[in-house]
């Protein structure tokens, strides 16, 4: 559990390129002048956590994502750490990602990254194989991402994390599997595998339904998974989270703090928080996100006006402290503080992405009920279809082994949980979405 001492920042940067065939991130192409409006606005936001609280709490792990963060120039990435150096209280143990496209880095930007404390890079390479890289829209070859790989290990960087993709159209489990062992000679950190997804609205989707791209059958996108998680352990990678494998000390702090049901703040286009069971975002509207802090503050009379051209809310609730309430949190969208379920459901759906699973004496101290109590029947359907694994007290472990269908339906003692850790099984992380949703109440 995070403490509330704590706080990780997210930090968007929605630039790229050119936008990829299968993206429905909140990023697209721009030129250098709304680049340079972007950061600024970015500069004004940050800074208007000054002298707050929450710019008080230590800064335990920091990522800059998009879009492609690696597109905006050195100048303009050392004001936004700079800023965020000078407003933040951050952690001399900080983790500091920031995602690279190999298609927009150079020698000189790795190495100045590093001199600027970034400390670990999110390469986003997707495939080894040229062919597939052009068919996902990619702007870099194969070729790009071992020269940005190589300047990145010369400048310094010892933690390195690699996207690769499964399932893409073309792609045979051989040329997949070919593709992450010529990965793991390379001995990156930490490796994350996904699976293609088709997102309704982008240009796969469409050329997917028409029948253009054919991808791998439901089986052979199966099999690329297992061989994924068979062929990491044995190079060493321990699988930490669903699409997500690590070396030894290496797993994303940061991401797990999403996972785990910790607090993060969210700067810049789109970005979402969760502070104090409190969620809410920023516009996702370009000019509406620039225009509030290059042009509004300097009108009188707007300190608490939801945004220009909407339906003005005064932002009012629980959540941090009156001062962010009026400098800070003017512009937010979709402000929702978290009912007792909702936090339920999340702790359950997210926490059990992480292959520890979770904790049933945390479930019991943050909602003041029993893991039991609230989800038995879901708990013990799960487990007798050998899709969760659930661990429980030393005082019930003989009993379980004498007759183990009995002691899982047992009642726990009134007000003290049973159950010590739940957790996929391997069986259960296949069809994880199924588990999922027999959690939300």
């Amino acid at each position: 559990m995070q403490n509330k001492e704590e706080l990780s920042l997210y930090i968007h940067i929605p630039f790229c390129v050119r936008k990829c065939g299968y993206c429905d991130f909140l990023s697209a192409p721009a030129d250098e002048k709304a680049r340079d409006r972007y950061v600024q606005a970015l500069l004004m936001e940050i800074e208007r956590y000054q002298g707050t609280e929450t710019a008080d709490r230590r800064i335990r792990t920091l990522y800059i994502g998009g879009g492609t963060p690696s597109t905006l120039s050195v100048k303009q990435l050392e004001c936004i750490i700079q800023k965020i150096k000078c407003t933040f209280n951050i952690c001399d143990d900080i983790e500091a990602s920031m995602e690279m496209n190999p298609g927009t880095a150079s020698k000189e930007k790795c190495r100045a990254l590093y001199q600027m404390g970034i400390n670990r890079l999110s390469i986003g390479l997707q495939s080894t194989n040229d062919k597939e890289l052009k068919t996902l829209g990619r702007i870099h070859s194969y070729e790009d991402f071992l020269n940005t790989y190589t300047w990145c290990r010369e400048a310094g960087f010892q933690n390195i994390n690699v996207d690769l993709m499964a399932a893409l159209p073309y792609q045979t489990v051989e040329s997949y599997t070919s593709g992450l062992r010529k990965i793991i000679r390379l001995a990156p950190e930490h490796i994350s595998a996904y699976s293609l997804i088709l997102e309704e609205g982008t240009s796969f989707y469409q050329k997917y339904n028409s029948g253009c791209y054919p991808l791998p059958d439901e089986e052979q996108e199966r099999l690329m998974y297992r061989e994924t998680e068979q062929i990491l352990a044995q190079a060493g990678y321990e699988r930490y989270e669903i699409s997500n494998y690590a070396k030894k000390g290496y797993a994303c702090r940061h991401n797990l703090v999403y996972w785990q049901g910790g607090d993060y703040l969210g700067l810049g286009l789109g970005s979402s928080s969760y502070m104090d069971g409190v969620r809410f975002h920023n516009t996702t509207d370009f000019d509406t996100y620039v225009n509030q802090y290059t042009n509004e503050d300097r009108i009188a009379g707007r300190k608490d006006e939801h945004m220009q051209g909407q339906k003005k809310t005064q932002i009012a609730g629980s959540f941090a402290e009156q001062d962010i309430q009026l400098r800070c949190r003017k512009y937010v969208e979709d402000r929702e503080e978290l009912s007792v379920q909702a936090k339920m459901e999340e702790f359950m759906f997210l926490g059990l992405r992480v292959m520890e699973g979770v904790s049933g004496t945390e479930f019991e101290k943050r909602f003041g009920k029993t893991m039991e109590d609230v989800y038995g029947d879901v708990l013990r359907k799960h487990e007798e279809e050998g899709l969760l694994r659930i661990e429980r007290k030393e005082a019930r472990k003989e009993a379980r082994k004498e007759d183990r269908k009995e002691t899982s339906a047992a009642e726990p003692a009134k007000g003290k949980t049973n159950i010590e850790r739940v957790m996929l099984t391997t069986k259960g992380v296949d069809v994880s979405n199924y588990v999922f949703a027999d959690f939300l109440l």
